[in-house]
């Protein structure tokens, strides 16, 4: 190559070369979580991990430990938005992990959005914890989206000492939810409201795209970030 052409070459394909590697290279959003998407992560998980921490405390308001047992899967959205009076259930970011044979499984992310549900009336924000109790409510955390009530049976989940009976509709349920607020747990219905995977908190996470089924199939290690949660989950629900 003459140098003539070799100075040509490096004016028009230099540039080419650099953008390329700007998108492919390390610093691709895609690949590299920003700080930001980390941190609210972490705060994600806190946040949940204290959602759990009064479970069980207050006699009459609490998730009955014969559906708390049944529990195959734990999912909390931590400071769901609402409204004034009738909520609409606007949007939260949620955490959820699984049984396995070794354990509770990693967590993996997801969204919660849409669908109506009515809390105490002043409440701006509630904390939401979901039991999954058949092995088919999972779905709604393994596909891309799903809504709660069509794609997959939810209802508000009984509370209180006093043993559910069979006819109770929450038994055949899918998906038992709660709203907790103040240390207190109420059974919240939250029909229509609509699951997705939470991408961006994957990445953010575990460094890389992940599909919920890997997490939620693999029993977690001890130090994993997740670690406070997990052991709440444990605390509560048992191993």
């Amino acid at each position: 190559m003459t140098a003539i052409a070799r100075t040509v070459y490096l004016l028009l394909c230099a540039p080419v070369a650099a953008i390329l590697a700007s998108c492919a290279g390390p610093h691709s959003p895609a690949e590299l979580p920003s700080g930001a998407a980390r941190d609210e992560v972490a705060s994600r998980l806190a946040d949940a991990a204290e959602a759990l921490a009064t479970v069980g405390d207050a006699d009459d308001h609490r998730i009955p430990s014969h559906i708390a047992e049944r529990a195959r899967c734990v999912a909390v959205v931590p400071a769901l938005v609402n409204g004034a009076f009738i909520v609409g259930a606007k949007h939260g970011r949620g955490v959820v992990t699984c049984r396995t044979d070794g354990g509770w499984s990693s967590p993996a992310f997801f969204t919660l959005s849409g669908g109506t549900a009515g809390f105490e009336v002043g409440v701006q924000s509630v904390d939401v914890v979901m039991l999954v109790l058949t092995e088919g409510g999972k779905r709604a955390f393994l596909v891309p989206e799903l809504e709660l009530g069509g794609d997959v049976s939810a209802s508000a989940g009984p509370e209180g000492r006093g043993r559910a009976t069979e006819s109770d509709a929450s038994l055949r349920a899918a998906i038992v939810s709660y709203s907790a607020s103040r240390g207190l747990f109420a059974g919240v219905a939250l029909s229509g409201a609509v699951i997705r995977r939470d991408p961006e908190a994957t990445r953010a996470f575990y460094g890389r795209d992940e599909l919920p089924s890997t997490p939620l199939q693999t029993a977690a290690t001890a130090d994993t970030p997740a670690a406070p949660f997990l052991a709440r989950v444990r605390a509560v629900f048992g191993r």
